[in-house]
């Protein structure tokens, strides 16, 4: 019996073998493990393959944890892998899986499970895991319980290739369930070579809607090109983009996550107000990819005359786009500035555009020290180091296009735009770009993934978590519910106010960590942390409703300016 036991283990850790042969020639460069036991047989594989420099392997203790680390891996370009234990283990992914179909990031689950004769008899650790995470998914593929026959093995070597295609070929999640049967712990009697090679279809840009977008905007008067939330991929048209607002005398409005921020104009701060919306006065507008977040577009763009460019999805939430063209954005904005070239003389900048960018920089200039100029420094300091920048939901990724508009490349979690992850999805990002790293997020969302605070001690590569502490999620300051409730329940229920001192909870993690009360001092701390190897976490204690105040202040001071520039008024 020992004998048929030990044939089992080892035929379990060969058909192993076999799927990381698979998920390899895939493309897959990374292995995130959260430990458990159903997973040992692809776990010593993956140690295996780690120890032959064929694949990097990042032990992370929870899955939710895991999950999101692995969405950081691959922003920065990789395509990871994570394996977990029969059970509840792999429903910990699912917010992350949510994200990464949402945004577009390649992903790959790999969940053991117990062998089917277990199933539906009431065995310990054990749930049905068929089809665990739904339509988030892109494919669902259950390997079967293992075996030794070799056309067992060839079939789970090319079912997990197909899944890493397909992930990486869709930039979308897939789910590979894995059956495992005791004993775990066998030593593969053959390793296979290399599996299938397969070359991806190269996406080109769409001749026709582009000489169709090029007629518009080279016959528009006053266009507005607009850019919302991209990955970091997107950056390669920044030049393109540039040649584009030339050719055709455009003003950009561009997300900080947009990539192209650098380049742009602070349209959304006039947009929220009527003095700015009539200073733009755009006859046509032209989008490139997701749709703006900021409320100044929000209350600009429908039944605005307006064109979409995009990659995938449908990015229209207002319904009423005149039409669209689909293709890949950085060889579609390439072509279409090319063909503005040919066929268009060179227009003239708006007429109004150093005096939106004056106004802004003298109304950002103006407000006191809160939300909002502490995002200014925070970009300011991570465009001097050359730092990657993660901005964290609710305040502060609306109101950075407010404050700066960085030059850094710039990660977001904007498909689904929780708030959950935001450490350990940084925490991926430093690991994998090796690049000096600032994630700026409110305490509420701090709070939300202190778990994550053990991958952050981790990490010898200078990253920094900046908590923007005004006592709770003040975004909610900004929606009638404030006026509907007492102010008491508004605060138990909706801003949860705390009372944690929050930089003590990272130097419980042997993280360096220091509460910040003033500019000079953030300006003091992040060039120190940037410089120094390892996790830093700075609190900077803001006023608790810095975010409610500026947003009217900046309101008041822009519409009083730009009034002025109104055709027919003073000037």
């Amino acid at each position: 019996m020992a004998d048929l036991e030990h044939s089992a283990a080892d035929a379990q850790a060969t058909f192993a073998a076999h799927v990381f042969a698979g998920l390899r020639s895939g493309g897959v460069t990374d292995v995130v493990l959260s430990p458990g036991s159903r997973s040992t047989p692809f776990v010593l594989e993956a140690l295996r393959l780690q120890g032959q420099g064929a694949l990097a392997l990042h032990t992370v203790l929870d899955e939710r944890t895991a999950g999101f680390f692995a969405l950081g891996l691959a922003r920065e370009g990789r395509l990871p892998v994570c394996v977990c234990t029969s059970g509840t283990a792999a429903a910990h992914y699912l917010p992350a899986v949510v994200e990464a179909g949402a945004s577009g990031m390649p992903l790959v689950v790999l969940s053991a499970d117990r062998p089917p004769e277990l199933r539906d008899t009431g065995a310990n650790q054990t749930i049905d895991q068929t089809h665990l995470f739904g339509w988030h998914v892109e494919a669902f593929v259950d390997l079967g319980a293992p075996g030794a026959a070799p056309r067992m093995l060839r079939a789970a070597e090319r079912r997990a290739l197909r899944a890493a295609v397909i992930a990486r070929r869709t930039a979308s999640p897939v789910h590979l369930n894995a059956p495992a049967r005791k004993p775990l712990e066998g030593t593969a009697a053959s390793h296979p070579g290399a599996a299938a090679a397969v070359f991806d279809p190269v996406p080109t840009a769409d001749p026709e809607g582009i000489e169709h977008l090029a007629e518009l905007l080279g016959s528009a008067a006053r266009p507005l090109i607009v850019a919302g939330p991209g990955p970091a991929r997107q950056g390669r048209a920044l030049e393109d983009v540039r040649r584009l607002v030339e050719c055709s005398g455009a003003l950009l409005l561009a997300d900080a996550t947009s990539q192209f921020a650098a380049l742009g104009d602070p349209v959304e701060l006039a947009l929220r107000t009527p003095a700015g919306r009539g200073l733009v006065d755009a006859d046509f507008v032209l989008q490139l990819g997701e749709s703006p977040i900021g409320k100044g577009w929000s209350q600009y763009a429908s039944g605005r005359r307006r064109w979409i460019l995009c990659e995938r999805g449908w990015p229209d939430p207002t319904g009423d786009a005149d039409g669209l063209v689909f293709g890949p954005i950085a060889a579609s904005v390439r072509v279409l500035a090319d063909a503005l070239e040919r066929s268009t003389k060179p227009k003239p900048q708006h007429p109004r555009r150093e005096r939106l960018k004056r106004v802004s920089s003298e109304a950002v200039a103006s407000l006191p020290w809160g939300e909002t100029r502490a995002l200014e420094h925070i970009a300011r300091a991570v465009d001097a180091s050359g730092a990657r920048l993660v901005i964290g939901n609710s305040s502060c990724v609306r109101l950075i296009d407010l404050a700066a508009a960085p030059r850094a490349t710039v990660h977001s979690q904007r498909g689904a735009s929780g708030i959950d992850g935001l450490i350990a999805g940084t925490c991926g990002v430093a690991t994998a770009s090796r690049m000096p790293t600032v994630l700026v997020l409110g305490d509420v969302s701090f709070l939300h993934d202190v778990g994550a605070l053990q991958e952050l001690a981790k990490l010898d590569t200078p990253t920094v978590v900046v908590v923007l502490d005004d006592g709770g999620g003040r975004i909610f300051e900004q929606l009638p519910v404030v006026d509907a409730l007492p102010t008491a329940a508004f605060e138990a229920h909706f801003a949860l106010a705390h009372r944690w001192a929050l930089e003590e909870l990272g130097t419980g993690f042997g993280i360096r960590a220091s509460s910040i009360a003033n500019p000079t001092e953030l300006d003091q701390a992040l060039s120190m942390s940037l410089e120094h190897p390892g996790a830093s976490v700075l609190r900077v204690v803001l006023p608790t409703h810095s975010v409610r105040d500026d947003l009217a202040a900046l309101d008041a001071f822009v519409e009083d300016a730009l009034a002025r520039d109104l055709p027919g008024a003073d000037t």
